[in-house]
């Protein structure tokens, strides 16, 4: 028995119901929150294509049910990878979206030509579009919203009590090591929506490609093509404004640590001893005094952190995103520091001066390698050292370094 429009249209409302009950199940099962759809709404699929209204039946549109962001924020990071970030959680959408594209390839053939064919580029269109629109302004685009604004850039008033321990774990730096643990898993996410949905270079798979280049229709693997690219773009962008909050927070940490804990430790008690002045800096040192430790607190326990955050990012990012947010961080890492030299602090040289009574010039000279290296300066130049060595974890432009190493 051949189907009519009406029934195949019918099956279209049925399966993309079906579609949107299991895949907003999933998520309620998770304890997260719904936010009611706005009236007035439009899918990707009636926005783009109107000719999928072919009957006088109402085209089903799934509604648009985002996750609930304050109910996010409240349950924080631990929450998040505990409930809509687990990898079950993740998968089960997609699962649901393959068996719905299996079911229509089953009731609608592929490869007849004619008008079934164009039925089934409908359907397989349809439930690409919802999928889109499900996976991404409803699940994933708010998660990674929430993560960026539950990273906090200010930080403590109060300066760090340096050095840190280094036989616990790491401060943080403001950053979380679970919000890079959520960024790698919502980019794992990404790739099997990419591999197991629309798995265009994937031969055999019987996923939404494959099925709309079977069937010819060339208006539907172009709108396809869209939706794809819709979702990831606005997947990239949101997850670079999260990222750019971390670099932004690591930063205002940085400072923190190396201006205020420095700064604070210049003002202890065993420093008040000596006499130093706290807006002469850290390698401002008197003569006399030792040199005890490789660097200075600050920089021992800025590096300490940094590198447990390299771990923590190298995980999360690919290769090419690892190495731009690392050159920034470097070029951050470097204003700071080079801003408060030049502006606060003091650094301890010796030079000398040598008259010429004949051309009455004089001639200023800093210390050699053959002489005593002042003590600030030694100081100064394990810091940079230290500083340069975990700056050039990833990352390629270092150049600023090495001109600095060099001054």
């Amino acid at each position: 028995m051949s189907l009519s429009s009406s029934h195949r249209h019918g099956y279209l409302n049925l399966e993309l119901r079906l579609l949107h009950h299991e895949c907003c199940s999933c998520l309620d099962r998770t304890g997260a929150k719904l936010i009611m759809p706005k009236k007035g709404g439009k899918s990707n699929a009636s926005r783009h294509n109107p000719s999928i209204q072919t009957t006088d039946i109402a085209t089903y549109e799934a509604p648009i049910m985002p996750l609930d962001k304050q109910h996010l924020k409240r349950i924080g990071f631990a929450g998040l990878l505990n409930g809509p970030l687990k990898q079950s959680v993740l998968r089960q959408p997609l699962m649901h979206a393959t068996d719905s594209l299996a079911r229509a390839r089953l009731m609608f053939g592929v490869g007849h030509g004619g008008v079934a064919d164009g039925d089934t580029a409908r359907v397989i269109t349809g439930i690409f579009s919802q999928m889109c629109t499900f996976y991404g302004q409803c699940f994933l685009f708010p998660i990674v919203e929430v993560m960026g604004d539950l990273l906090d850039s200010t930080p403590p008033s109060a300066p760090p009590n340096l050095p840190f321990d280094e036989n616990s774990p790491a401060p943080d730096l403001g950053v979380d090591g679970s919000f890079w643990v959520g960024i790698e898993r919502l980019h794992s996410a990404a790739k099997s929506f990419d591999r197991e949905l629309f798995a265009e270079q994937r031969v055999g798979s019987e996923r939404v490609w494959e099925i709309l280049a079977a069937t010819g229709n060339h208006t539907s693997m172009a709108l396809a093509k869209e939706f794809h690219a819709d979702f990831f773009q606005e997947l990239e962008e949101r997850g670079e404004i999260a990222t750019l909050r971390a670099l932004d927070t690591l930063s205002t940490h940085i400072q923190w640590v190396l201006v205020a804990g420095g700064e604070n430790m210049i003002t202890s008690a065993g420093n008040r001893l000596l006499n130093k002045d706290r807006s002469q800096g850290p390698y401002a040192v008197p003569a006399g005094s030792s040199l005890d430790t490789a660097n200075s607190p600050a920089v021992k326990s800025l590096t300490f952190c940094l590198r447990a955050q390299f771990v923590h990012i190298q995980a999360a990012l690919t290769p090419q995103s690892l190495s731009a947010f690392w050159t920034a961080l470097s070029m951050r890492l470097y204003d700071v520091i080079v801003a408060r030299l030049l502006q606060h602090y003091h650094v301890s040289m010796v030079v000398s001066l040598s008259f010429d009574a004949e051309s009455l010039t004089c001639t200023v000279g800093f210390a050699h390698h053959n002489f005593i290296a002042p003590k600030g300066a030694v100081n100064l130049s394990r810091d940079v050292e230290a500083l340069r060595s975990v700056a050039m974890l990833a990352g390629t432009e270092h150049q600023h370094w090495v001109i600095f190493t060099r001054i």
